[in-house]
């Protein structure tokens, strides 16, 4: 049984890579909903442009492999955030793409033409809130920031894509802790997004 299930696997894999664009870069909007979609997706906010904050999706795509970065602007455009992954994706059907990564959330402060960069925390003391600090340079945060999960649905139109995603922090994972049993998802912080994107 173990045996079909590899083969299974691999066979999966082999079909995805020789199906998949060798490389692709996709370049568009991003909208992120302010609120967490624990309980359901809220519906009375799900078409109220003022429940977004907007910003801009980047990704890389080679065979299989994703890489992506995206973030929105809040405070009048002077703080920017979003999460840094690598993953998987697959196309299915033709025209659908289906995309699962993992990466570090990070945050960009702008004040009076300069930029400092942020990490995404844990607070215990106010679990609910995303606590943000202030990092020497952008390479800590990859090491000190709390890992996230993204994933994401696109259906492709030509070169143009639309698609939802869902985003959410780990419990406590970060590079520099390594506390692999701190990986499981932070489901009251789950949220959605929409991109519209240019296929390159």
């Amino acid at each position: 049984m173990k045996r079909l299930l590899l083969v299974l696997l691999v066979s999966s894999i082999l079909i995805t890579a020789v199906s998949a664009r060798p490389i692709a870069l996709g370049i568009g909007n991003y909208a992120r909903h302010f609120e967490s979609v624990y309980d359901g997706v809220p519906a009375e906010t799900i078409l109220d442009p003022t429940a977004y904050s907007f910003g801009t999706d980047v990704r890389l795509q080679l065979l299989i492999l994703e890489f992506t970065m995206n973030g929105t602007f809040i405070n009048g455009n002077e703080f920017y955030s979003g999460i840094m992954t690598v993953g998987i994706r697959t196309p299915l059907f033709g025209f659908l793409d289906l995309g699962l990564g993992i990466g570090p959330f990070y945050g960009i402060y702008f004040n009076e033409g300069e930029s400092r960069s942020l990490r995404l925390i844990k607070d215990d003391s106010n679990p609910q809130v995303w606590c943000y600090l202030f990092v020497d340079n952008f390479g800590e945060v990859f090491s000190s920031s709390l890992i996230g999960y993204r994933l994401h649905l696109d259906a492709h139109i030509g070169k143009f894509s639309l698609g939802v995603s869902l985003e959410a922090p780990t419990v406590g994972y970060t590079i520099d802790n390594g506390d692999f049993q701190a990986m499981d998802i932070q489901m009251d912080k789950m949220r959605i997004g929409a991109s519209a994107l240019y296929w390159f």
